[in-house]
């Protein structure tokens, strides 16, 4: 009742609304609705939708693709469909919002949707546990931190295809949900981001090994993810195939170690995305023992393999690091949950905190004026009056 309630207050008094749901979101006792991460990912979305990118952000490359659509009719998109220069669904899902004529919805929509999974999963997961208040506030600090909002807004749709394959993952390993679902919605990633062909075959190669990890698992893994990168750049030399000089056209995008991508992770960013890695992977470490979490851990283990070993052809895939941390979320909250509350462990809480604030804050000053960001954070505010 308490979670409608806020509901209607934050339709009606955004302003008011917000503090009632970040409230009720941390102290509701009932824990039965998803209803407060709704509004939380809503008022993120909020900060989207007033968010201007700058050229070189992909968002910016989406804001002409919705605009050369705001005027096409259907017959003109399904017969020219495979000429822009989107994959499926973001293509489907761009050319629907253009309809109502506002660019800004393009964002405001993906990133509401992405951080309602986020708070979601850790609101569901705490369910589970007998977390205290105060770790529960912790975690959902550090994941909220740590997880790169201005890449999320000016990129899109790498980043809600990870989540989405995030609550996938969720859904078939923590709440036994209908396989059939979850398979589609692995599958459905696919055609949202390319690169989760990446993610995509590791846990395809895990559940054929029987959801273990171990040698065969990771002897599979690095054959398909050494082995047909060169081999593949082989052939679309050799042979004037359409379909081979595609996969190559990608293989050089997300393997060629001097592009955009590689000279932005190629200084302090590589370093604090491998603190990322190393605290995600101690939290593993931790839970060894946890049955509950094995199967899971298994999977991030073999994903971070993985990762490093194709950080050899290209820096590029370090990014995966973002979906071994959101992966990690169970171990945080159940690692959490041993915990009592007292001055020692309030410390190192808030030393978490802090250490993900102050690298959510770098990678937005590194990469956006401040003047801008103040002035998206100013609008927003102003909109909830």
């Amino acid at each position: 009742m308490l979670s409608i309630l806020c509901c209607v207050i934050f339709v009606l008094i955004p302003i008011v609304g917000i503090p009632l749901s970040i409230i009720g979101y941390i102290y509701d006792k009932n824990r039965n609705s998803i209803v407060y991460s709704l509004i939380l990912g809503t008022i993120l979305g909020i900060f989207a939708y007033n968010f201007i990118p700058l050229k070189s952000y992909d968002l910016y490359r989406h804001h002409l693709v919705f605009w050369q659509l705001s005027d096409t009719s259907i017959h003109y998109f399904i017969k020219n469909i495979n000429n822009f220069d989107l994959e499926l669904f973001p293509m489907i899902y761009t050319y629907i919002i253009s309809f109502f004529h506002n660019v800004n919805l393009l964002q405001f929509f993906i990133v509401t949707l992405g951080y309602t999974i986020i708070f979601g999963i850790i609101y569901d997961y705490r369910k589970k546990t007998n977390i205290s208040t105060f770790a529960f506030v912790i975690i959902s600090l550090i994941s909220f931190f740590g997880f790169n909002a201005l890449n999320f807004i000016s990129g899109l749709w790498f980043y809600i295809a990870m989540l989405v394959f995030l609550l996938a993952l969720y859904l078939d390993y923590y709440c036994n949900y209908n396989k059939k679902v979850c398979y589609i919605m692995y599958v459905g990633t696919l055609f949202m981001h390319t690169s989760m062909f990446f993610v995509f075959l590791i846990l395809l190669v895990y559940k054929l090994c029987g959801n273990k990890l171990n040698l065969r698992s990771l002897f599979i893994c690095v054959l398909i993810f050494i082995v047909p990168v060169y081999l593949l750049r082989i052939l679309s030399s050799i042979f004037n195939f359409s379909f081979l000089n595609n996969i190559n056209w990608l293989l050089n995008i997300y393997f060629d170690n001097n592009n955009v991508m590689f000279r932005f992770y190629s200084g302090t960013a590589f370093v604090i995305e491998i603190i990322k890695l190393f605290l995600s992977l101690l939290f593993i470490y931790m839970n060894r023992k946890n049955e509950k979490l094995k199967n899971v851990n298994g999977l991030i283990i073999l994903i971070t393999v993985c990762t490093i070993i194709m950080m050899f052809n290209s820096i590029v895939m370090i990014r995966f690091i973002m979906l071994i941390q959101l992966l990690v979320i169970p171990n945080l909250i159940e690692y959490f949950s041993k915990i009592k509350r007292n001055n020692l462990w309030i410390l190192i809480g808030l030393v978490f905190v802090m250490l993900f604030f102050m690298l959510f804050f770098y990678n937005i000053m590194s990469q956006q004026n401040f003047g801008d960001i103040t002035r998206v954070f100013t609008r927003s505010l102003l909109s909830m009056f």
